[in-house]
């Protein structure tokens, strides 16, 4: 589907979709679609409710789990209400500028795209637009989180997935994930709002994470691509039962789609050495130089970690750029929204043009992104980050002869190349499941046709039906340890009441959840130096964003590992910058005294505290050194 041309895409489970959600928003309850990579729910679910929304009123929170997939899809969302001449009814909210699309603070516009973490904080009453102010407007945003028709929770097993660096952090932070989307889940649905969940990968149990908890009973409508026999399906059915009043589902194929992008997809296992951080593709030049001799012109090679991307970038893209003829790109979560949307760009280009590429990125492109590669290189990872990763493989055609996929591993046992990142145990059974349907003995050489998006197709074997096991063996065994906290369900209540002052907030929030009701910890903006940053220097409005369109954001780990490596310090203290109003007129104000351990442990009361003390009208971020940033590529690894 082109957005913006009044039309959408016609499939059919997406018309299926569409009268599930029709019916839940009559009686309320819960759709849940599972769907492939590129079948379009997202773009034809966003097309239907626009067109709905200017004829009745309806409001809809379109919620995300990452930035980077909120600023995209909002511009399709902008562009797709200017074609229905509806453009006032579409806004956003996230950590990002969106150029072209109004930002709404309190989520009052009524098609609202926002991370999962900014709508959970209204969902609680506190407003983002006003996080780092001494006084908020508590309810209006916690009244305007709740009063929605529909809400919908777009790409599910990222928004609760336990992913952690270390066994009890995994647990920790899925029983803090299940935790807030089960009490959000328990509001609109126990109200007899409509709540759908999308997603191409997901895990049964990590559903009956949140639904087995909710203590709701409800309408229930599952829209599934594949058969109903299917594992994934059987325990899928076994969860929603558990809840449902009234089940409705239809699970089956899509013939028609099929025939247009599904086929078997040569794939292949292979060790690579990763020594300081370079994942070695030496061993994988042969097989690239044969695809891009037989046609091939485009690889997306995917990693787990940042480091790993930029050092492989720096030592292999111009290797790559002469043996194969390709441009290399790099992506990655550690450049601003800016650079990123600049890269994407260029490389949409690159691809549109018939060029050569090879993009380098991290999971900024494992979803929302709607690029179509010839080949895939993926460093190991869970399942349904493979599949993810893989729905960029043929995505706008039908696999040929040139299509590959190529999982790299390091180590088959400690497989260190996910640590911090992934589920261990998720990416080691991963392999196995995967080796064993290729019918293979070993993990390195492996090699066999799969269908990494259908399920249908004669002969050849489905990642689809692996889910199921996966979700047995590893998420099952997960979400039980993950019990609800009786300390975080009272928490939530305690923050429902909205009669705790902002200050108090704020530390709880640091000392109980790491900043962060969804994600490990709060996110921390840093500012690239610039001559422009000058204490006491006047800026305009337009500089101001001009400024915080080069922020990059990390987490509270990052600042605590790296923090005197990257930031400008002295004596403990970093640099602040941050904006203020003077008799009328907007100024830089540069503080030099703010300790690096209370950032790094305190982080969102630390930066509360600055800018409520300051009186800052907004808090930029903290000061890089000069020689940590790259224009082009974000931060270095130093």
């Amino acid at each position: 589907m082109k957005i913006g041309t009044g039309k959408a895409p016609t499939r059919l489970l997406l018309d299926r979709l569409a009268r599930a959600i029709d019916e839940c928003l009559e009686n309320g309850g819960l759709v849940v679609g599972v769907l492939p990579t590129g079948y379009g729910k997202t773009s034809f679910v966003r097309h239907k409710l626009i067109s709905r929304i200017a004829r009745e009123g309806l409001r809809v929170a379109h919620v995300l789990p990452l930035r980077a997939i909120v600023s995209e899809a909002a511009v399709k969302a902008a562009s797709a209400a200017k074609g229905l001449g509806a453009s006032d009814v579409v806004g956003f909210q996230a950590g990002v500028l969106v150029k072209g699309v109004a930002k709404s603070p309190y989520l009052a516009r009524d098609y609202m795209i926002v991370t999962v973490d900014s709508f959970a904080l209204s969902f609680y009453g506190i407003p983002v637009y006003e996080l780092m102010r001494s006084a908020w407007h508590s309810d209006v945003a916690y009244t305007l989180a709740r009063s929605f028709n529909l809400l919908i929770l777009d790409e599910y097993h990222l928004m609760v997935s336990g992913d952690g660096e270390a066994e009890d952090d995994e647990i920790d932070l899925l029983r803090k994930q299940a935790g807030v989307i089960t009490s959000i889940v328990r509001e609109y649905v126990g109200s007899g709002r409509c709540v759908a969940v999308f997603t191409a990968t997901l895990p049964p149990s990590l559903l009956e994470a949140v639904l087995s908890n909710a203590g709701v009973k409800s309408n229930v409508w599952l829209v599934g691509y594949g058969d109903r026999q299917w594992k994934l399906y059987q325990r899928l059915l076994s969860v929603l039962g558990k809840i449902a009043v009234r089940l409705e589902e239809h699970i089956g194929f899509d013939r028609g789609f099929e025939a247009e992008h599904c086929g078997c997809i040569d794939t292949i296992v292979k060790r690579a050495e990763v020594v300081d951080s370079v994942v070695d593709l030496g061993a994988l030049l042969d097989e690239l130089k044969g695809r891009f001799e037989s046609g091939a012109k485009s690889v997306f090679i995917a990693f787990n970690s940042w480091r790993r991307a930029y050092k492989t970038f720096s030592e292999w893209g111009s290797r790559l750029e002469r043996e194969l003829g390709c441009k290399p790109v790099l992506v990655t979560g550690k450049m601003s929204e800016e650079q990123r949307h600049d890269k994407l760009e260029k490389v949409e280009k690159l691809l549109k043009d018939g060029d050569r590429v090879c993009l380098f990125a991290t999971q900024v492109v494992e979803a929302g992104v709607d690029l179509d590669f010839d080949i895939l290189v993926s460093e190991a990872a869970p399942l349904p980050a493979l599949i993810q990763r893989a729905g960029r493989v043929a995505r706008h055609r039908k696999p040929s002869d040139i299509n590959t996929i190529i999982i790299v591993y390091d180590d088959a046992e400690k497989l260190r190349i996910v640590n911090g990142i992934y589920d261990t145990d998720a990416t080691r059974e991963t392999l196995n499941l995967v080796v064993n349907v290729l019918g293979c003995r070993v993990f390195d050489g492996c090699r066999g046709c799969l269908d990494w998006r259908c399920g249908g197709v004669d002969g050849c074997e489905t990642v689809w039906q692996l889910l199921g096991d996966l979700d047995s063996k590893v998420y099952s065994v997960k979400v039980k340890a993950a019990e609800p906290s009786t300390e975080l369900e009272q928490l939530l209540r305690r923050l429902s009441t909205l009669a705790e002052p902002p200050r108090k907030i704020v530390k709880v929030l640091d000392e109980k959840l790491n900043g962060s009701f969804v994600r490990k910890s709060t996110l921390i903006p840093l500012l690239p130096p610039s001559d422009m940053v000058v204490d006491g220097r006047e800026v305009s409005e337009r500089e101001v964003e001009e400024l915080l369109g080069r922020l990059v954001a990390v987490d509270s780990r990052f600042i605590r590992k790296y923090g005197e490596r990257y930031l400008e310090h002295q004596d403990g203290s970093v640099k602040a910058v941050l904006v203020t109003l003077d008799e009328g007129r907007l100024r830089l104000r540069v503080r030099s005294d703010v300790s690096l351990y209370e950032l790094a442990e305190r982080p969102l009361y630390t930066m509360w505290r600055l800018a409520v003390y300051t009186d800052a009208r907004l808090l930029l971020g903290f000061l890089l050194k000069r020689d940590v940033y790259d224009r082009e590529n974000g931060l270095r690894v130093v």
